[in-house]
């Protein structure tokens, strides 16, 4: 009888040798259907409640081996409802496991209506709604999406990918050296954060579903997530390190011409509603505080810096006002800061008011901007583009803009 772990390890070593061969009555076929249920200990769940069953293809194979845990009054199938599942990469070096919903629901109920964003949607509701999900949590679980490495656009490995609410990856070598209670103490917080969805779903799911696409701005939720995500950045804030500024970036012209969708002063609506201007250049303070205690010639300004952003407003064109050190004429002179932040990564491009870009000018040298942004491990990090006025590509969106 196998062990949670030791068949996770069974399909990811042996799955890429067994397919090229027959699939009627291979043993690791015949082991993924089986052996499904002796992988989760009985006193873990109730079979009452839950069902477990695994599938590798239906009369070949399928390029995402999958288990699946169905509570049975939701689903019994990863083609409709919400489920926990295992779902193993195409190219068998790692293995997710994910709070995910089944696709067909959508395929049926939406054709012709763009079923794939509507699934998206409604894994964002979730991320936003559930209080147990955030972008990411000291067990490594994660709202980001998932890649299973399928060959082409199928859409039973696309379905898995959009139907992602909140997952973690183990890869092949993780699981190597990870022991099977770790794995049961994350899937038991999976099955913690699962019971919560099914606490605030109501008894017809596809109705309820039916009315998260129809009646429910993604914008909102967008904002919800980023305003929840940041709360518990700004009790704890993970910084980073300096980083090189990104070289060769060019700027999507889909995002430059024609008909503008998104919303206006959406980066102002976000920056401060959702606290991330204030987190991230809280940041920025801290930085420039270091930096000048560490200088002998600026240590005895770093009490003096100011957060011009909020004693004076947003009107000045920059964020922080510091010092710095002119060697060329031994002056302390001052330093102007403004702070671009995203929870994207390092090659988002950022937006630059008119205002902001006449100070930079204005400024030349003595004017930076610090890009912070979040990194692979969700900390934050940064970089600083001095001068930018001559070091930046910019389209007048207001200004959309990358290093150059």
């Amino acid at each position: 009888m196998a062990s949670l772990r030791g068949y996770l390890l069974e399909v990811l070593t042996k799955y890429q040798i067994e397919k090229t061969k027959s699939f009627k009555d291979n043993q690791l076929a015949n082991f993924i259907r089986q052996e499904a249920n002796n992988g989760i200990p009985q006193h873990f769940l109730d079979r009452n409640e839950y069902k477990i069953s695994a599938s590798c293809g239906q009369g070949q194979w399928a390029e995402i081996p999958w288990m699946g845990i169905f509570f049975k009054d939701i689903s019994v199938s990863a083609q409709k409802g919400y489920d926990i599942v295992y779902l193993f990469c195409a190219d068998s070096q790692g293995v997710y496991v994910s709070l995910n919903q089944g696709y067909t629901f959508y395929k049926e109920r939406f054709k012709g209506e763009s079923p794939k964003e509507k699934i998206k949607k409604v894994s964002k509701y979730w991320s936003a709604k559930l209080n147990l999900i955030k972008d990411s949590n000291k067990l490594g679980f994660t709202t980001d999406p998932i890649q299973l490495h399928a060959s082409g656009k199928k859409d039973l490995p696309e379905g898995y990918e959009l139907g992602n609410i909140y997952s973690k990856y183990y890869s092949l070598e993780d699981l190597k050296t990870i022991d099977t209670s770790t794995l049961l103490k994350d899937l038991e917080y999976l099955i913690m954060v699962f019971t919560e969805l099914r606490a605030l779903l109501p008894e017809n799911y596809e109705e309820f579903n039916y009315r998260i696409v129809h009646d429910t701005s993604t914008f909102d939720l967008e904002k919800e997530i980023a305003e929840k995500n940041l709360e518990l950045d700004i009790i704890n804030p993970q910084v980073g390190k300096k980083v090189e500024i990104p070289k060769n970036l060019q700027l999507n012209e889909t995002l430059t011409h024609g008909k503008q969708r998104r919303k206006p002063n959406y980066e102002n609506e976000l920056k401060r509603n959702t606290k991330q201007g204030v987190l991230t250049e809280t940041i920025a303070l801290e930085i420039e505080k270091n930096r000048l205690e560490m200088n002998p010639m600026l240590k005895k300004y770093s009490e003096r810096i100011i957060h011009v952003s909020v004693d004076e407003g947003d009107g000045a064109g920059y964020d922080i006002q510091s010092f710095d050190y002119d060697a060329a004429t031994g002056d302390v002179i001052e330093y102007y800061i403004e702070v671009k932040s995203t929870t994207g990564g390092i090659d988002t491009p950022f937006y630059l008011s008119e205002n902001e870009l006449q100070v930079a000018r204005e400024k030349g040298k003595q004017y930076s901007i610090y890009r912070i942004f979040k990194n692979a491990q969700n900390k934050w990090d940064y970089y600083v583009l001095n001068d930018p006025f001559y070091n930046i590509e910019y389209k007048p969106i207001q200004y959309l803009v990358v290093p150059k």
